[in-house]
């Protein structure tokens, strides 16, 4: 029995693993020539995170941009990536692998690299 859609999703996993090992350090007009911002200006000026999804999966990706002055991930540009199959905070997002992990977990941040190191 396969895990119900948390959200609508059309792609696989091959797709999702791409679309992971392909986030940029930062949001950037290129990037988001295949993505779309999905929180409104709105609500967006009383968060501190933006949320995308990808134009023709729907997969569902977070960035939170580095406090400065603040330790561990919260001090590091970093993102999110939502399994589109979440039964539970157990296996909400994915890791930079395609692992499902807890809300909330180290691996759950995913880092990419800079542009120079790739």
């Amino acid at each position: 029995m396969s895990k119900k859609k948390a959200y609508e999703f059309f792609g696989t996993m091959d797709d999702i693993l791409d679309l992971i090992k392909n986030l940029p350090p930062a949001p950037t007009q290129e990037w988001l020539q295949d993505w779309k911002e999905f929180i409104s200006e709105k609500i967006q000026k009383k968060i501190d995170h933006r949320e995308f999804y990808h134009e023709k999966t729907k997969f569902r990706v977070r960035f939170d941009p580095a406090k400065e002055g603040k330790p561990g991930f919260e001090g590091k540009d970093h993102w999110h990536a939502y399994n589109p199959y979440t039964k539970n905070k157990l296996d909400t997002y994915f890791d930079k692998n395609g692992n499902t992990v807890k809300e909330g977990s180290g691996p759950s941040h995913i880092i990419p690299k800079k542009d120079e190191e790739n």
